[in-house]
């Protein structure tokens, strides 16, 4: 029972549903005809929508509900804005709002229906300008006095404000978008972030977010319907045409700005109309080429030679494609005419021969994929021109895949062909600067996007970017081996320049060897090639006649076809990049050999100082403050000789070109280092020790062995040593001074003091005036007891004039001297011969003592102011003691007269008196010396073995044996006394004492010669 209805329940069920069904048949249906806009109940009554934004008219400030329709508010701003703010950013970075260049037809349509999708989804704008047409102040307030009516007006603009921060972000999104996917992923983000509000109120309506925020949805504030008020039809009109009319402006604005892009991209005018393109160092040794004359060829293609400016020409595959220009002011390339070619040369060359066909850049299928391909009509890959493994083109470096339309937008990462193919780092830039920066902060952008490069102080900018500086003290650059001068070329009021660098000619300089100095008429350039320097010989680049020709070159230069004359390349350098100093640590090569077996520029030389690597060949001049300064007061004399065959006025010289921080510089001029500037010009305190300062005169065979050390120096080791601090008067300085008359006699400070004042009027002893015949100058007379030609010519530097040893020397000369030289020498013998003197068999073994005598003074009687203990040690070593303690006075005028002025009786006698002039070893018999009674102490114990065939300092090339005999025809005392000075370097132990070379020399100047 308890399932039956109760009484009377279903007749009251059918009388609801037929009242129903009354109510309903009762109702109308209203057509599009039946509304009339001046009846209130045409439009349905107006209700706040349920979002956060609501919350700011209906809660209290401060209040929950309130804060968190704040937080929501700025979360979709701040949201909205850092989108807006990030796309603008990313345009700016690229050209125009970062609109790309071009779009595929399938982009294109998204963009177009994105537009519509967007505005039907956006729905802030009409909702806040239809609740502010519906409710109106004095109706919110009736129904609601407690609600602000400037906070609901507040709400409203702000759902207006951030409606169009949406739009603004689609149309930024629209025109810079190249995928499809991306327009539709973007558009729904900015959607999802404006719909947070509703989002927000729905979650607090279910209670997601908190009681009070729900209670805050529940409010009858969302429930109340607002009637539509009785207005004038003016208004009414007003009100409802500018609702419509801001919908439809909205998208007008949209396909107003899409269209004009799109028209942009299809006109062309966001491509790149001109781009720099730049190789690394890939190489093809060995390329195929065609040459205009139809010629199979094959060169090296290096790739940097087709660096340099391209300029937007025409479309190929819908994009569009890029030709090479000139590299000296980005022309295009004569490519019909070619260069006058001067009457000297008609037979040699043609017109067609210096054509120059430009590369191109270009996107291409390959192989059914897109690329971006770098290539060149008269380069082929194989001798087959038309193999190129492509149904549409050939290439010889591409892109990585890439199917859109920027060239500018691919990796750098391309494929280059090289036989092979081979990957490479490919630079590619715009030309087109944006502000000043672009122009290196060198020059200003203008309207028209080109750098206009600045003029400084003594530095000139170039380039399309202004990032190439020539500096004033650039300009001129030496060579640093070879001390050549080159200069920029200036043609005219301009400067030449190839591949936005300077070129440099050839002033003067030049050695026969190395890089010889081209032929009058003819010049040297250094060009740039791209990626290296390259010195080039050009035929009548001075002469009047080739000015057209080499006019027409300079503007039509490339490097990679110039290989076809090679052989005017005489130099290369290695690869640089380098926009200033182009020259600082660059190092060239000389081009020795070209062949297959070489590289590509053939069989290279280093050209740098000692062939360093970093060390550069070339160097701009150096800044008065930049430059090493080298007695910058004056020196005492230019001409004073250096070591290494300089003098102190080529020193300055050559330092002016190191800089002040050189190592160089302050070795030679600081405190600490070598001084070499303080013997040029010693300061007021210092008095450097002079020695040779005309110069070495000596041949490299007088050497002084220093027994202590095992070392043997030489007269160039011995002026190194005194080009420094040494000063004169120390004890070092004047034992080396002591070598003077060996290594320079004829030096003008030294000479004069070393020639002996006795005989002569201090001119030197002439021994062999013309010279030591060539072929004599290393042998020993038999008479000069092993001594050779050269040292007798130096030790006749030690003589004086008309002094009797330099009498007895002379009569050596017949053999040493060119025939010519001894002519003299031989009439005075003949003379003898024919009864001047006595005759040879009338002569006593007491005359010829007599006659040595003569010759010499002995120990007791000097000559007149003539010290014996100050005669050289050679000047002894001719000498021989007298037979007998007294002379016959009736002799002695005689024997004085014969050795003075005239030889001896005969040639016999007079080369005996030489050789006892020169060791004492002359042959026993007539003449000879007579062994002392009391030898001389010299070397008791022997000469050492290893020295006895040394040389000793200071004895005119006698070495120790010469010695050692000459001191058994001595007493001890006056002469002998002289002699023993050089048992340091004779004796096995030293003769008593442990000196070296160079307290020989003290003891040597100290003692006597």
């Amino acid at each position: 029972e308890g399932n039956k209805e109760p009484a009377g329940s279903s007749m009251n069920t059918d009388s609801s549903a037929t009242e129903d069904i009354n109510q309903m048949t009762k109702m109308s249906v209203k057509t599009e005809e039946d509304f009339d806009d001046e009846k209130e109940s045409d439009e349905p009554p107006a209700e706040i929508p349920g979002s956060t934004h609501a919350f700011l008219f209906t809660t209290q400030v401060g209040s929950v509900p309130f804060n968190f329709s704040i937080a929501i508010i700025l979360m979709s701003t701040i949201c909205l804005i850092l989108a807006l703010v990030f796309n603008l950013q990313y345009g700016l970075q690229e050209d125009f709002l970062g609109i790309p260049v071009n779009v595929t037809w399938e982009v294109r349509i998204a963009q177009y229906m994105a537009i519509i999708i967007a505005l039907l989804m956006e729905a802030e704008i009409p909702t806040g300008l239809y609740m502010l047409r519906r409710i109106s102040k004095p109706q919110l307030n009736r129904e609601f006095p407690e609600i602000s009516y400037n906070r609901f007006v507040l709400s409203n603009v702000l759902r207006i404000l951030m409606g169009y921060l949406f739009l603004v972000n689609v149309i930024i999104i629209l025109i810079q978008a190249d995928e499809v996917l991306a327009i539709f992923y973007d558009v729904l983000a900015l959607q999802f972030i404006q719909d947070l509000d509703d989002i927000a109120f729905e979650l607090s309506k279910m209670r997601v977010l908190g009681r009070r925020m729900q209670a805050a949805t529940m409010a009858g504030y969302f429930e109340k319907e607002f009637e539509k008020q009785r207005e004038g039809l003016k208004m009414k009109w007003k009100m409802k045409f500018a609702l419509k009319a801001i919908y439809f402006f909205n998208l007008a604005a949209f396909l107003g700005a899409m269209i004009t892009v799109s028209t942009m991209q299809l006109d062309g005018q966001f491509y790149a109309q001109s781009i720099t393109l730049n190789f690394g160092d890939e190489t093809w040794p060995k390329a195929f080429i065609k040459n205009l004359q139809g010629q199979d060829i094959r060169v090296p293609l290096v790739y940097a030679f087709f660096n340099g400016v391209y300029e937007r020409k025409g479309y190929h595959n819908g994009r569009p494609m890029y030709v090479e220009r000139n590299k000296l002011d980005q022309a295009e390339y004569d490519v019909v005419n070619g260069p006058p070619i001067p009457e000297e040369w008609a037979n040699i060359a043609t017109s067609e021969d210096f054509i120059v066909q430009p590369a191109f850049i270009k996107h291409c299928d390959i192989g059914g994929k897109l690329y971006w391909v770098f290539d060149h009509d008269l380069i082929q890959k194989s001798r087959d021109s038309n193999q190129s493994g492509s149904t549409e083109c050939k290439w010889l470096a591409r892109s990585e895949l890439y199917n859109d339309y920027d060239l500018l937008e691919p990796d750098r990462n391309w494929e280059v062909w090289t036989g092979a193919i081979q990957e490479a780092s490919v630079s590619l830039v715009s030309n087109k600067c944006e502000d000043d920066s672009d122009c290196n902060l060198n020059g200003e952008c203008n309207d028209d996007g080109k750098c206009e490069c600045f003029e400084g102080d003594g530095v000139e900018f170039f380039g399309l970017d202004c990032s190439v500086t020539l500096e004033d003290k650039c300009r001129d650059l030496t060579h640093e081996t070879q001390q050549s001068s080159w200069e920029v070329w200036d043609i005219g009021d301009s400067l030449a320049q190839q591949y936005n660098r300077p070129c440099y000619r050839y002033v003067e300089g030049l050695p026969a060897a190395g890089l010889d100095a081209p032929a009058p008429g003819d010049g040297l350039v250094m060009v740039y090639t791209g990626l290296r320097w390259m010195v080039m010989y050009l035929p009548g680049a001075n002469a009047e006649f080739a000015i057209p020709f080499w006019g027409w070159q300079i503007y039509n230069f490339h490097a990679f076809w110039w290989q076809r004359f090679s052989s005017s390349i005489l130099a290369v350098s290695e690869p640089t990049q380098a926009t200033s100093e182009y020259f600082a640590g660059v190092d060239f090569f000389m081009v020795e050999e070209r062949g297959g077996q070489f590289g590509p520029f053939g069989s290279l030389l280093p050209m740098q100082l000692n062939e360093q690597e970093g060390r550069g060949v070339f160097s701009c001049s150096l800044s008065e403050e930049e430059a090493c300064k080298f007695c910058p007061d004056g020196m005492r004399d230019e001409n004073i000789a250096m070591p290494g065959n300089e003098t102190c006025g080529s020193l300055q010289k050559y330092f002016s070109t190191l800089e002040a921080v050189s190592n160089k510089c302050l070795d030679a001029s600081g405190p600490t280092g070598s001084g070499l500037d303080a013997y040029c010009c010693p300061r007021a305190n210092q008095s450097p020790c002079d020695f040779c300062n005309g110069g070495v005169t000596a041949p490299d065979t007088v050497t002084f062995p220093d027994p202590a050390t095992n070392t043997i120096f030489t007269c160039d080791d011995f002026m190194t040593f005194t080009r420094g601090f040494m000063q004169q008067g120390e004890e070092t300085c004047t034992g080396l001074q002591a070598a003077m008359p060996l290594c320079c006699p004829s030096d003008s400070v030294a000479a004069p003091a070393q020639i002996p004042e006795s005989g002569g009027g201090g001119s030197q002893c002439p021994f062999c005036p013309g010279g030591v015949s060539a072929e004599k100058a290393s042998e020993a007379p038999p008479e000069a007891a092993g001594a050779t030609c050269t040292e007798l010519t130096l030790y006749a530097a030690t003589l004086g004039d008309g002094s009797s040893d330099c009498s007895n020397l002379q009569f050596l000369e017949p053999s040493c001297c060119p025939t010519e030289d001894v002519g003299e020498v031989e009439d005075a013998t003949e003379d003898a011969a024919t009864g001047e003197t006595t005759a040879e068999e009338d002569l006593t073994e007491e005359s010829a003592a007599e006659d040595t005598t003569a010759e010499v003074p002995a120990a007791d009687e000097p000559a007149a102011d003539e010290e014996p203990a100050a005669e050289d040690l050679t000047q002894q070593e001719g000498a021989a003691e007298p037979a007998a303690e007294e002379e016959d006075a009736t002799e002695e005028p005689a024997a004085e007269d014969t050795t003075a002025e005239e030889p001896a009786a005969d040639e016999d006698t007079a080369a005996e008196d030489a050789t006892q002039q020169e060791g004492g070893d002359g042959p026993a018999g007539e003449g000879a010396a007579e062994p002392a009674s009391e030898a001389c102490g010299f070397c008791p114990g022997g000469v050492d073995p290893d020295a006895a065939g040394a040389e000793v300092p200071g004895s005119g090339g006698s070495t120790c044996t010469d010695l050692a005999a000459f001191a058994g025809t001595l007493v001890p005392g006056g002469d002998c006394d002289a002699v023993v000075l050089a048992e340091p370097l004779c004796c096995p132990e030293g003769g008593g004492g442990d000196e070296s070379v160079r307290n020989f020399f003290e003891a040597l100047e100290a003692g006597g010669n």
